[in-house]
């Protein structure tokens, strides 16, 4: 008995070091992110902030994209994209998702799915009240959001990069503990926060091949529990068996990705027969807009918003 609780008050200790050792990691996000420009008043970031372009004295756009960036990220996935939006004269609107963006975690790792979901539909009205036709381009977990989107909106293009339809098998063992119920709340409370390793053949966390294109990739190292819960949430819910209202639909990704499984995400839209046009990227990890086949990506969007 004595050595019972003696075990007992060693694994509840371990807990509770396991739990504000976690914590005392995520306070350290703003370290991680001293490459950006750090806006005190506001709690957030120069790059972070929300696009829009208008490039018409006061009347509707034939056509508006909508952009909706990542987890943990912010517009700034967008930021090489939109540098060849203005330059062709298409405006745009990439709103932050809630919690996003900011230099701590207090408001990430209190948002919930339907909170981005919310961001998205209010974004999309913006957009329609601004352009006859609206595009969106989702990267990432603003995948299962465009789709729920288009589901409910008319959209022209969809057009998706590094599609976040399955998690990758790295991550499989996590999401099952999360979404189970009887190791959730465990976990949750023994790990608060999930530390991103840095992948094989990255400079850094992100998934970016190209050093240069990581380290200007902004995304948050440390990501609260609660929070992957509820994007595993958003992910594994989207019924794919509703319609969506567009015209087509393009998915662009790199070949190296590490982040999603790809290629199972592809076959869930397959069994649901949702006609889409995959185009690969070799040397490319997850953040296709920030890595080496960038050029190429963009202009492949380019080309799909013309028509």
């Amino acid at each position: 008995m004595v050595y019972l609780s003696g075990f007992l008050l060693l694994l509840v200790l371990a807990v509770f070091i396991s739990h504000f050792r976690s914590r005392a990691q995520a306070a350290k996000t703003a370290q991680q992110l001293t490459n950006f420009k750090h806006l005190p008043t506001f709690n957030c970031y120069q790059e972070t902030t929300p696009k829009i372009s208008l490039t018409k004295n006061n009347q509707k756009f034939p056509h508006f994209v909508l952009l909706l960036h990542g987890f943990g990220s912010a517009p700034h996935d967008f930021d090489y994209l939109c540098t060849l939006l203005d330059a062709h004269n298409i405006p745009y609107y990439a709103p932050v998702l809630t919690g996003h963006g900011l230099s701590d975690l207090h408001i990430f790792e209190k948002a919930q799915r339907k909170d981005w979901l919310r961001d998205t539909f209010n974004a999309y009205d913006i957009a329609a009240v601004l352009g006859d036709k609206v595009s969106v381009i989702a990267h990432s977990t603003g995948t299962p959001l465009a789709i729920h989107l288009a589901q409910h909106k008319p959209l022209e293009h969809l057009i998706i990069t590094g599609p976040n339809l399955a998690e990758a098998q790295t991550n499989h063992f996590l999401t099952q503990i999360l979404m189970h119920p009887l190791t959730q709340n465990i976990f949750l409370f023994t790990l608060p926060y999930y530390t991103k390793p840095i992948k094989p053949n990255r400079v850094t966390y992100v998934d970016t091949c190209d050093p240069a294109g990581a380290k200007t990739t902004f995304s948050y190292r440390y990501l609260p529990l609660k929070t992957v819960l509820q994007m595993s949430l958003l992910r594994a819910n989207i019924d794919l068996s509703s319609p969506m209202h567009i015209k087509d639909l393009t998915i662009l990704y790199g070949k190296q990705d590490l982040t999603v499984n790809v290629q199972a995400g592809l076959e869930r839209l397959k069994r649901h027969g949702i006609a889409f046009k995959a185009i690969p990227f070799e040397r490319s990890g997850h953040n296709l807009l920030k890595d080496y086949d960038k050029d190429e990506a963009v202009k492949q969007i380019l080309e799909i918003l013309a028509t």
